[in-house]
């Protein structure tokens, strides 16, 4: 039907411009998947750092790592190279070392082989005992190396970067309690500590230590001179159970002081 005479046909809108509400709507939902992305990241990121429970991570390809999956594989790594070492002291014969080179070498505790009677290693997996000679010891850092001869071979551990160690940090201490595994982790809460606590071989007297890591990672005493490790399963330190003044005490002497 024609228009009525006299009336006027409406301006012809140009093209791109014909339907504004959709250009509002496109705007709208681009702001919306932006939001979400970005909301995305920031669980991810959250997830990933929080220390408050264990986290899952999804890396795609249904490949999937915890944080108890990473502490365990660090064990798992460090566990043939910790060693038992038998002092024949009554009451405090026992205590743990590590390996650092492949032809007996190890790192223990000054305290662990004081006053021992003899000298003996067990080797992780192994109920055999393996005579040892006191290399070397330092009772300032608690600090001392063996040497089991006739060994070749050996599974060892490597140093790590103790200067870029930070609080929070995640840290693994193995032990080896009679060739058995023993694991703790937490978080270092602080570094380079002075600490004084009970003598381990004269309970009467003091002993400082100077330079720790101190952690919430537990160490019993037969754990003890096993290594302290960051989750690259690196030495970062030399674990020790002592007694202070507000009860048991676990720290790690620095892998700089070894």
């Amino acid at each position: 039907m024609s228009d009525p005479e006299g009336a006027e046909s409406p301006p012809e809108v140009p093209a791109g411009s014909r339907r504004p509400g959709a250009v509002v709507a496109m705007v709208v939902i681009a702001a919306i998947v932006s939001g979400a992305v970005s909301a995305g990241v920031t669980l991810a990121i959250l997830r990933s750092q929080a220390r408050t429970d264990p986290q899952t991570v999804d890396l795609g390809s249904n490949v999937r790592i915890t944080e108890d999956s990473a502490i365990i594989q660090v064990a798992d790594k460090a566990a043939p190279a910790v060693a038992t070492v038998i002092t024949g002291r009554v009451g405090q014969g026992l205590g743990s070392a590590y390996l650092t080179t492949s032809d007996g070498y190890l790192v223990t505790n000054a305290h662990v082989v004081a006053n021992a009677t003899n000298l003996a290693v067990i080797f992780a997996g192994s109920n055999a005992r393996h005579d040892a000679r006191l290399v070397d010891s330092d009772c300032q850092t608690d600090v001392a190396v063996l040497k089991v001869d006739g060994v070749a071979n050996l599974p060892t551990l490597a140093f790590g970067d103790v200067s870029s160690l930070r609080a929070g940090q995640t840290v693994i201490a193995v032990g080896s309690p009679l060739g058995q595994r023993a694991v703790g982790s937490g978080i270092i809460s602080s570094l380079n500590r002075v600490i004084t606590v009970a003598d381990p071989v004269g309970p009467t007297a003091d002993r400082t230590y100077s330079d720790t890591i101190q952690s919430s990672a537990p160490v019993d005493p037969v754990s003890s001179g096993g290594p302290l490790l960051n989750v690259a399963g690196q030495v970062i330190g030399v674990n020790i159970s002592a007694d202070s003044s507000s009860g048991p005490a676990a720290f790690a002497i620095s892998a700089a002081d070894i």
